[in-house]
């Protein structure tokens, strides 16, 4: 985004694919019977995941974490600002206490490193909130002690409240 880069040289973020990768896919989508209207990469579609909940406007950082590694956004007016790749393996953040966990305290960082960036580098307002998307049963102790580390709320991606028909993982755990 444009104000993003206020009085310095402007940067843009570059997707590179092999083509044969694109049509596979497409051959795919064709041969189960839909039609591809789109191709889209992952941290740009984790964009159209946040809630519209009249916090869009101000900077949300979103943390997916998912086999091994991660992705960190962070969004302000449906407009990605800044975009990290995570190591992080949400299996290493079980068992034991959270604060004191080696690979959390490293998500910590890189969390706590990208929030400052968005705030200096690119001169924007503090973010108000971090979303995480669902992992499954440790999400709900994750966004305990990431709340616990940070002065904005920490909550959990709701996938019901912005994909039409889906369930949310909290629900399907009370049945």
């Amino acid at each position: 985004p444009e104000d993003a880069f206020s009085n310095r040289r402007t940067m843009v973020y570059v997707v590179v694919v092999k083509r044969s990768v694109v049509e596979a896919a497409e051959k795919l989508v064709n041969g189960a019977g839909l039609v591809l209207r789109s191709v889209d990469i992952a941290e740009l579609s984790l964009c159209n995941l946040m809630p519209r909940d009249g916090d869009e406007s101000k900077g949300t950082a979103l943390v997916l974490l998912q086999g091994g590694e991660g992705v960190l956004n962070i969004i302000k007016d449906k407009m990605l600002y800044l975009t990290r790749n995570v190591k992080v393996d949400p299996e290493k953040m079980r068992g034991e206490e959270l604060l004191s966990n080696a690979t959390f305290n490293y998500l910590v960082l890189e969390v706590q490193r990208s929030l400052d960036y968005y705030e200096s580098g690119l001169a924007q307002p503090p973010a108000v909130r971090l979303l995480v998307a669902p992992m499954g049963d440790n999400q709900t102790v994750l966004c305990d002690a990431l709340n616990a580390s940070f002065g904005l709320r920490v909550l959990p991606l709701d996938l019901a409240s912005v994909l039409p028909g889906s369930v949310s993982y909290t629900h399907l755990r009370a049945h």
